[in-house]
């Protein structure tokens, strides 16, 4: 009896920091399109630091902030959640072209990306996606650990590939 019990506390103790290791620290999350070639293609699944600007509080019922905030850098391969998605669970790819204050020109459209002092949240300009609030921001790219096609093969030149940003 005295075994079975400790191997269920043991098993519920690994259970348990394993998913505050995912939740806190690392994820890894599926990129579903080729929009960023060559560094990412669709299948990839890619390592993303949870903590790489801070970790994210807040949601559905407290108010969002970020510990520990640490500053996001131009070129930055970031994981972020589509802000204008009914789905929450869609994780997205791209790269911070533009920080907060910065000045984007689009032809002859001129446009200042948001920082606080003028609306809540930070936000920056993510090429092919636009200004995105920082709110959206999960994390930094660190690599991608493996990849499937489109024919559920396995990728084996594509697993544990670091991202340089």
């Amino acid at each position: 009896m005295k075994n079975g019990v400790k191997f269920i506390a043991a098993l519920a103790t690994a259970i348990l920091l394993m998913l505050l290791f995912r939740t806190l620290a690392f994820t890894i999350y599926t990129i579903p399109a080729s929009g960023i070639k060559p560094q990412l293609i669709g299948g990839d699944r890619v390592l993303v630091n949870r903590w790489s600007y801070g970790l994210r509080t807040g949601g559905r019922f407290f108010k969002y902030d970020r510990w520990i905030p640490s500053e996001v850098s131009k070129g930055d391969l970031v994981a972020f959640s589509n802000p204008k998605s009914i789905y929450h669970n869609e994780v997205y790819a791209g790269h911070i072209s533009a920080l907060p204050g910065d000045t984007v020109t689009i032809g002859d459209k001129r446009t200042v990306i948001p920082y606080k002092p003028l609306s809540q949240y930070d936000c920056y300009w993510v090429e092919g996606v636009g200004i995105l609030p920082e709110t959206a921001l999960i994390g930094r790219i660190v690599m991608v650990a493996y990849s499937i096609d489109n024919n559920n093969r396995f990728r084996p030149k594509r697993t544990f590939v670091q991202i340089k940003n």
